[in-house]
């Protein structure tokens, strides 16, 4: 699906605010504890993206344009209401009409074909698209498409609720999701309840949630809490560090699958004032070696350094270019006194996440 830069397509899902109950049950479920539970199933692991934030999340607010689109004007308004209520209901973000005579954060409306510089709606492109995480932004329905206000299965049609509920994901600063029952995974048509992955990304970004194994704190030197990045490291299959990947002068927080089903998976987190996350990029499947010790590292050439000794004597190294994408590296470039150090001195797991001088910690939640 190929997206011009602004704007983010579909992966279409939906419904119900999460409860403490369902919620307990998905941190079970990631860690292998339910009942009749395959014991040699991969474990579920909640993953979330995320493209932006919003400085007052609880105060946003909508308009439904006066288009002329294929669905009943009346059911078209109470799908869209309907999912801005899903997500209000959550209390960690607030979604309201817009006045008459204010500007919308978010405008929501039909379209069809090429409309403007979006991607325009063919028979092979996304069904719904949304504008960046800002005031002004926007979310297009293909009204060449067959829609139903809902729909259990995929087979029953393009659910408005679903659609606009996923959308609406992205407006708030989701991006999308590998995990199959998320609302903002790709690909699905029917509506669905908010899962945990989009609960954890929504606490993620604004707060809220209570700590539970897999989280990673944010803390100042002082061990205030800054922010926590809920379900993203669960202790048994996972490892992290912080490094600067793209030489920005921040520094970022990097999660890497270390068992064999989560096939070297790499997420980046990326912050902004305050330590707060800002977006990630990510998941770079294959990054990191499983069974294999991973480490990060600076040479005195300048290059920020991927270092993976593999338990055969192997070692590969590759570095990360400007935009924090790996790079093939030559190992024989490392000396083996900065080899020693970096060894001696391991993943580092405190640095400044924001560029202010200050540096943070993060730590596990046991």
């Amino acid at each position: 699906m190929v997206l011009l830069p602004a704007l983010l397509a579909l992966g279409l899902t939906c419904c119900a605010p999460e409860t403490p109950a369902r919620l307990a049950a998905a941190d079970d479920q990631q860690h292998g504890n339910v009942q009749g539970a395959n014991p040699k199933a991969p474990p579920v692991v909640p993953h979330f993206t995320v493209r932006g934030r919003w400085a007052d999340p609880q105060r946003l607010t909508y308009r439904i344009e006066d288009r002329a689109g294929p669905f009943d004007a009346e059911a078209f308004g109470a799908a869209i209401t309907r999912a801005c209520a899903t997500w209000t209901e959550t209390g960690l973000v607030a979604f309201s009409v817009a006045e008459a005579d204010a500007k919308p954060d978010v405008v929501l409306g039909w379209r069809r074909g090429h409309h403007g510089a979006c991607e325009p709606f063919s028979a092979d492109s996304a069904v719904a698209h949304s504008g960046p995480v800002r005031n002004g932004t926007f979310v297009h329905f293909d009204a060449g498409r067959k829609w139903v206000a809902d729909a259990e299965h995929d087979r029953d049609g393009y659910s408005l609720y679903g659609t606009a509920l996923h959308e609406l994901g992205h407006v708030l600063g989701l991006g999308h999701s590998t995990v199959a029952d998320a609302v903002m995974s790709t690909g699905v048509v029917r509506s669905a309840p908010l899962a945990p992955s989009d609960l954890f990304g929504l606490q993620s970004l604004y707060g809220g949630g209570v700590d539970a194994v897999g989280d990673l704190r944010i803390e100042s030197e002082k061990g205030e809490l800054l922010v926590a990045l809920r379900g993203v490291a669960p202790s048994d299959i996972s490892d992290f560090a912080v490094f600067d990947v793209d030489a920005n002068g921040s520094d970022d927080v990097l999660v890497w699958r270390t068992d064999r089903a989560g096939n070297g998976q790499l997420m980046i987190y990326h912050f902004e004032k305050g330590a707060q996350i800002a977006r990630t990029t990510g998941p770079f499947v294959g990054a990191m070696a499983s069974g294999a010790e991973n480490l990060l590292m600076h040479t005195a050439s300048g290059h920020r350094v991927l270092h993976t000794a593999y338990k055969n004597g192997r070692r590969i190294a590759r570095h990360f270019d400007q935009y924090g994408v790996l790079k093939g590296f030559s190992v024989h470039l490392i000396s083996d006194e900065e080899m020693a150090a970096a060894e001696q001195a391991g993943n580092a797991r405190v640095g400044d996440l924001d560029g202010d001088g200050r540096r943070e910690r993060v730590v596990p939640v046991q």
